[in-house]
């Protein structure tokens, strides 16, 4: 009797916490350059230096785009990896929706109140090539060939970001690790594919319950989510482009960085992979003046502009929102902050023997230190080891604070439930 109350509490609260975790969510699909994925035994695991995902165009060779549903959701090619999807909204998908840029996202995030929690777990997102440690739900789906489209969550809960705002040294690039970084963890599968209207079978539309072995990755069998958010869109007008209600951030590849650069540079001149971009409330956006150019974040310090790029990003813009082009102060040093992860290619990676699936804090001073190791997240990663490791996070957020407080009410149940079947 006691096993059974405990299990059936267990699974209300898994499909409660399901529920919850499904009902708000904004993505992208990735359309960037990609390496083959090769397959050594005994699993899934590439030769070190190279991630799915090739933003930097340095693997020769196919490629695995675009993801499949991508050209179902949006007939224009320029615009297959600049929109922003909300799925389950009106106009949200398969429609265009939210295009702040019109070609190459790379991040994207909606400002974020700061947690009220002193600990918050970590949703991220993984490429075609992630793979996760004994135990952890992305070890279950990377072996169904399942992973690139999912959102899951950290199992341990990481020391609140804000208390780190003022710590970290000025102007020193990568200043270290953070006490909330090491001591391991795991990951639980958040959101499966088809809750987002994704497919790994290369057909737009059919989908596939979690944990089902399906082949692995081929040119355009497999959706890849390159960004995640929890705030939905607005849809402004029948088939018109969908805005947010609160201020947005986001992020370019370094390719179109490059090609913007090539034609003359942006309005202050030429930008890289690793700014920021803002836009403002219910407006579409576009590129501009960044909101927080990259050496701000102590990125492209090592290998100049345009060096390094950014593929998760979480925003907390705390006092007055907005960049230069759009009225605000831009990145405010010591009172906005920042949680974001690298690119594979990145130079600061490869430099400072740093991982594509870390997670990184900054406080726009010019520095940045390690908030989170992969295997913290249950992510296959060689915290300090070679650079761009088997696996790459291409998108983070937090809970929003409902969600939160969720968490908090789930934690009491269960505890409760413990003391009653003693």
């Amino acid at each position: 009797m006691k096993r059974m109350v405990r299990t059936a509490t267990g699974a209300a609260l898994l499909a409660l916490l399901a529920v919850s975790a499904v009902q708000a969510q904004s993505i992208s699909l990735d359309d960037n350059p990609m390496m083959p994925i090769t397959t050594p035994a005994p699993i899934n695991i590439p030769p070190f230096g190279f991630g799915a995902e090739d933003p930097f165009g340095l693997t020769p060779g196919p490629g695995l785009a675009p993801s499949p549903s991508l050209p179902f959701a949006s007939p224009a090619p320029p615009n297959w990896d600049g929109s922003i999807f909300s799925p389950g909204v009106p106009n949200g998908f398969p429609p265009p929706a939210f295009t702040p840029n019109g070609s190459w996202i790379h991040a994207f995030t909606t400002n974020k109140p700061v947690p009220a929690a002193q600990e918050i777990p970590i949703y991220f997102s993984v490429d075609r090539m992630g793979w996760g440690l004994p135990g952890s739900s992305l070890a279950v789906e990377a072996a169904a060939n399942q992973q690139p489209g999912d959102i899951y969550r950290s199992t341990r809960s990481f020391i609140n970001p804000a208390a780190f705002v003022g710590v970290l040294p000025a102007g020193g690039g990568w200043v270290g690790v953070l006490p909330s970084a090491g001591g391991g963890g795991s990951n639980t599968l958040a959101i499966n594919q088809s809750a987002l209207g994704l497919t790994v079978v290369g057909v737009p539309g059919v989908l596939t319950p979690a944990g089902v072995p399906v082949p692995p990755a081929v040119p355009g069998s497999h959706d890849n989510v390159d960004a995640f958010d929890f705030t939905n869109q607005v849809a402004i007008g029948p088939g018109g482009p969908g805005v947010y209600p609160v201020w947005s951030y986001f992020g370019v590849g370094p390719l179109e960085a490059a090609d913007i650069n090539a034609g003359g540079g942006g309005p202050a001149g030429p930008i890289s992979g690793a700014d920021i971009f803002d836009v403002a409330p219910m407006t579409p956006g576009t590129i501009a003046v960044p909101f927080a150019p990259a050496l701000t974040l102590g990125l492209d310090m090592i290998g100049g502009p345009n060096s390094d790029s950014i593929d998760g990003l979480v925003m907390f813009d705390r006092a007055i929102p907005g960049g230069p082009a759009t009225g605000g102060p831009g990145a405010q040093p010591g009172i906005d902050f920042a949680l974001f992860s690298l690119a594979p290619g990145s130079v600061t990676l490869a430099a400072l023997g740093l991982d594509a699936a870390d997670v990184f804090f900054t406080d726009f001073r010019g520095s940045f230190g390690t908030y989170a190791f992969a295997t913290d997240l249950g992510v296959v990663g060689l915290p300090g080891g070679p650079p761009m490791g088997p696996s790459n996070i291409d998108a983070l957020d937090i809970p929003e604070p409902s969600s939160l407080a969720l968490l908090a009410l789930a934690a009491a149940v269960v505890l409760a439930v413990r003391r009653y079947v003693r």
